[in-house]
């Protein structure tokens, strides 16, 4: 018994030597701040949180202008018009000694004086005058806006604005009545002017308004197809 002590006590002796020698596994150390490496973590683009900015509304389209229609000029009626009646004295036939009297209607106006053209035209109807006038009325045979039928016109003459003036010679001269004459040998009860161009012409100026009378009892007025 002593042997088995002796070598159960060898034993548990070498055992607790060999566990007392043994190297004892180091322990896991942990870095103090200090020592701990500074690690800076960029966020990628991806992974940064961005707000999105609102995407700008399309621009509305400009709108085209509607085209227009450029106007046509108007020509502007001639002013300072003003008409007058001056006697001529024509000669006569060949191998006499006759004097024809008559007389040359001109018109004079201070504007349009530009490259236009100035008609003349005689009004061959007294527009004016009423159907039924009571004997001793009296007027003029054209007035501001009165219509004028074409039918009732008849070209005197034309000129170039320029001139300022435009007239003719009566082929004869006219009676009592005053009434200008036409180079047709028409009586004109009143005469107006315009300006024309190629694209048409400008209102009408009165020239000469004429006049018309309703011969009232025991009045004597010359024939003229006015009364």
């Amino acid at each position: 018994m002593t042997g088995i002590r002796a070598v159960l006590t060898a034993i548990l002796a070498c055992a607790l030597t060999a566990c007392g020698t043994a190297a004892a596994p180091s322990p896991t150390s942990v870095a103090s701040p200090a020592d701990a490496p500074s690690v800076v973590i960029t966020p990628s683009a991806a992974s940064a949180t961005q707000t999105p900015a609102p995407a700008s509304p399309s621009p509305s389209p400009t709108p085209r202008p509607t085209p227009t229609a450029t106007p046509v000029p108007v020509l502007s009626e001639p002013t300072g018009v003003t008409f007058t009646t001056d006697p001529v004295q024509l000669p006569g036939p060949s191998g006499t000694d006759a004097i024809i009297y008559t007389v040359k209607h001109t018109i004079r106006w201070k504007a349009p004086r530009t490259d236009v053209e100035i008609r003349a035209y005689g009004v061959t109807t007294c527009l004016a005058k009423p159907a039924y006038a009571a004997p001793g009325d009296f007027g003029k045979c054209l007035v501001a806006d009165t219509q004028l039928p074409a039918s009732a016109l008849a070209l005197a003459g034309k000129v170039s604005a320029a001139d300022g003036k435009i007239s003719w010679i009566a082929p004869f001269s006219h009676d009592c009545s005053g009434l200008p004459v036409g180079t047709d040998g028409r009586n004109y009860y009143a005469v107006v002017i315009a300006a024309y161009d190629s694209a048409g012409h400008s209102s009408f100026a009165i020239a000469y308004p004429g006049a018309w009378i309703r011969p009232g009892p025991g009045d004597n007025v010359c024939g003229d197809g006015n009364e």
